[in-house]
């Protein structure tokens, strides 16, 4: 069977049943009364910020390399798909 046909036939079987899924699912119910009392605040690094001004991302040996540069200047590079930088320039 060709890999189109085997696709087709996935879809033909698997798409009437996701508006069946759709409905069963239950929205979830927020209580206001519990988070009445939080407010809005910024979550992140308090030591550097900025503004990101390009982003590229690759697979390497089922790693994901992600290089991010600074509109401040600067280009880090992370070899654990984001979970930490390293400035790639700085000595």
């Amino acid at each position: 069977m060709k890999l189109t046909h085997a696709f087709c036939l996935a879809a033909v079987l698997i798409v009437p049943a996701l508006p069946a899924a759709a409905a069963t699912a239950k929205a979830p119910v927020v209580d206001a009364g519990v988070i009445s009392g939080l407010g809005a605040r910024n979550i992140g690094s308090a030591a550097m910020s900025g503004r990101i001004a390009a982003i590229a991302a690759h697979l390497d040996k089922g790693n994901t390399v992600i290089f991010v540069g600074a509109a401040s200047g600067g280009v880090w590079k992370s070899q654990d798909g984001g979970t930490s930088f390293r400035p790639v320039f700085d000595k």
